[in-house]
Parts: C-alpha cells; structure tokens; sequence
C-alpha cells in the first residue's frame, strides 16, 4: 500500500472511532513512505524497539523512592509531557483517554516524588509474558537526579516479579533516551516507522 491508501484506512478506521489523532505505524518499508505522507501533512517517527538484557534491573537511585500507583497522581505529569508538543486541551482529552484505557490495558503506573511533588513516572503494560515499558517522563524541575531511571527500572523489575520473560521499550530513533535505556541494559532489536497526523 502507498501512503494514500494507508491515510484512507486511518480515517476509515480512526473517525469512527472519535480520535482527532490520525497515527499509522509500519512495521517494514516505513522509509519509502516517508514523502508520501509529509505531503498529506503528517509527521514522521522513527521508532527503536529495544530488549531488556540480563535480570538484574532494580538499581538504586539515592534520594529516589518510586511506588506503584494508580492513573490520577500521574495525570498531572502526563498533561505536561504531552503539553510540551500540544495545546492545554488537546493534552488534556489525551490524558482523559489514558485514563481511559488504563483498565482495559491492566496498565500499571510508577512514580517518583522529589520535594513534595510529583517528578517523574511511567507505565507498564504486559500480556503473555512480555512487559513493555511506557511513557517514562520527568517533569523538567527535576530532571538530572535519575529520576527517569528509577521508575524505568521500577516497573522493568515489576515486569521480571510477575513473570514477564522479555521486557522491551520503545524510544525515539532521533531522540536522546535511547541511550537512558542502553544504560539500563536495553538493546535495540528492530526498527518501524510512525506516521502521525495532528487536529487541525
């Protein structure tokens, strides 16, 4: 399929649904759709799948107490990541449909405080023996203090407790956290494209 027909199925499948968003992600071949898409208006990702090497993934981070919550001592967390690339609202409507979905996902949320606030968090979901660690934020007060990985580890530690055999992560082909998780004893194992087109 070209870039034309793969934007046709996303608005047949997507407004139905109610999502502003358009997103298609594409497992082999992503590159040559590349133009395609960015003439229609939509943004290009590329996406490393990564996997947890080695079992030995808790870690300390001094000062950092991380503890399983639920969706809302998040929220607040969440809407500022998505705000850095969003409006207000739209990081809002998307927060609501996290919250959404964190039931029927079995979603699991980790947080680290740091002075009274909430700092930094992320999620983990799983099926079948495959955790996937998700949405590791840090609120920009207090990033540099290890944060990040503490709840990354946190959660990848959970995942190894409940009996995941493969912990993976996805990150950013161009963006910096990919080498977070390379520390973490994360490697990179495929590579995919993400297609995404905002509200207008």
């Amino acid at each position: 399929m070209g870039a034309d027909e793969l934007i046709a199925e996303a608005e047949r499948l997507q407004a139905p649904a109610g999502l502003r968003h358009r997103k298609v992600e594409v497992q082999q071949g992503g590159d040559a759709l590349v133009d395609g898409f960015a003439r229609a208006g939509w943004t290009s990702d590329r996406v490393v799948v990564m996997v947890l090497r080695g079992a030995d993934v808790r870690g300390e981070t001094p000062g950092a107490e991380v503890r399983e919550v639920g969706f809302e001592p998040v929220r607040g967390l969440m809407e500022q990541w998505y705000g850095e690339t969003m409006s207000a609202a739209e990081a809002r409507d998307l927060a609501n449909s996290d919250a959404d979905a964190a039931g029927s996902l079995g979603a699991r949320f980790y947080l680290a405080e740091r002075e009274g606030e909430a700092a930094a968090c992320c999620q983990l979901l799983g099926a079948d023996g495959i955790g996937q660690v998700e949405e590791v934020y840090t609120a920009h007060a207090h990033r540099g203090h290890g944060l990040a990985s503490a709840v990354a580890r946190t959660a990848a530690a959970a995942a190894r407790e409940r009996g995941d055999d493969l912990v993976m992560i996805l990150a950013d082909a161009d963006d910096w956290p990919q080498r977070l998780y390379e520390r973490l004893g994360y490697q990179t194992v495929d590579r995919y494209r993400s297609f995404t087109r905002k509200p207008i």
